[in-house]
């Protein structure tokens, strides 16, 4: 993924629509066409996940990937602020998953209930959505 919005076409296409819309239009970007590719191909994904997931299960339950959503939205938001602030980026990804991950493991290992790690990622996720915040303010203060 890394490669693919960094090194291609279709993934720069990607961000600058991603960035503003009516810009990217403007630009010549076929912004619905972009979008709907986008879409499409982020279900495709979640499908392989899902049915990857229900293999590993052995049985498909709607309520099971209920437990995962906390730590996904976590990830992706801390990820925002870690490698490039302000932007969704793979590696900003994987250093958060891996940070989250490190932290529960601690904290299991320490014998701290199980709820805990529903703080830890709900913390995590707030503090990620704040230094967001910070970052968005210090950028519209450098521009005007």
């Amino acid at each position: 993924m890394a490669y693919v919005f960094d090194f291609t076409p279709l993934g720069r296409r990607l961000l600058f629509v991603g960035r503003g819309r009516e810009v990217a239009r403007l630009n010549g970007i076929a912004v619905d066409r972009v979008r709907a590719g986008a879409l499409v191909v982020s279900g495709l994904l979640s499908a392989a996940a899902g049915i990857l997931y229900a293999g590993v299960l052995g049985s498909a339950d709607p309520y099971s990937g209920l437990n995962f959503l906390l730590p996904a939205f976590a990830a992706a938001f801390l990820g925002a602020t870690a490698i490039i602030p302000g932007r969704f980026n793979p590696w900003g990804a994987l250093v958060a998953v891996y940070f989250l991950a490190t932290g529960i493991t601690g904290l299991t290992m320490m014998g701290i209930p199980l709820w805990v790690t529903n703080v830890f990622n709900g913390a995590a996720l707030i503090l990620a959505v704040t230094i967001s915040q910070i970052t968005r303010r210090r950028e519209v203060s450098d521009i005007g």
